[in-house]
């Protein structure tokens, strides 16, 4: 088993911003991801249907719960490192 990352040695200049608010818009759209779930066809990448705004939107979707929750915690540890 993989150790989890709890934080990286590079000090923070200032605070994430852009990884809190990104961080929130994909949990915003996973929980309306799962109250609503014909949106997951509407906004995935489909080859058969391609759109410009689906090669926007599939970066929001996520599968299940352990799916965003990892996916979140490795963007909160190493994004403002980005």
């Amino acid at each position: 088993m993989l150790p989890i990352p709890i934080g990286t040695d590079r000090p923070r200049r200032r605070f994430p911003w852009m990884n809190v608010l990104i961080i929130a818009a994909n949990v915003v759209v996973f929980i309306i991801q799962q109250r609503f779930p014909p949106i997951t066809r509407r906004f995935e990448l489909n080859p058969q249907n391609l759109r410009l705004l689906n090669f926007f939107t599939y970066s929001l979707l996520h599968a299940s719960p352990m799916h965003i929750a990892r996916n979140m915690l490795f963007l909160y540890i190493f994004g403002n490192n980005v």
